[in-house]
């Protein structure tokens, strides 16, 4: 499973739950780190929820995008602060913020598409796009979503 000759210290996952308590056992076994990735919790039940608290108590570090996000974790497991690091999602400010006719986001103007990528969860803000977009065909815009 494990090749000797490569030291492994710390052992990632993005699933606290099913898999995150497989990995979260493995390094255990193996005596290295184990770290969760989180970006947000889906399907809630309640077996799901006792298996990611089971796995976030025990891991070494827990990675999330924001601190409202980390906070939460806290507040509904009682996970100590000290295990998280905050690394949020990189944004191009230079691009979102040029005067206009300098962004170099113009080039994609001439598509007329506006394109929204992620899952369909409350924290991505879909509502948000659409609502961009139906603004923008009040205002003519022959953008197609």
């Amino acid at each position: 499973m494990f090749d000797p000759k490569v030291h492994v210290r710390v052992i990632s996952t993005r699933d606290p739950y099913y898999l995150g308590f497989l990995i979260s056992l493995i390094a255990r076994f193996a005596h290295v780190g184990f770290e969760v990735q989180l970006h947000g919790l889906e399907r809630r039940n309640r077996l799901r929820l006792f298996i990611a608290s089971f796995t976030l108590r025990r891991a070494t570090s827990i990675r999330v995008v924001t601190h409202r996000f980390r906070d939460e974790l806290i507040a509904q497991f009682n996970i100590e602060k000290s295990k998280f690091f905050i690394a949020p999602v990189p944004v191009d400010v230079a691009a979102l913020t040029a005067p206009a006719g300098e962004s170099p986001l113009l080039k994609y103007r001439k598509y007329g598409v506006v394109l929204g990528i992620g899952r369909l969860v409350t924290g991505k803000r879909f509502d948000a796009l659409v609502r961009a977009w139906a603004t923008l065909k009040k205002e003519g815009n022959t953008s197609h979503l």
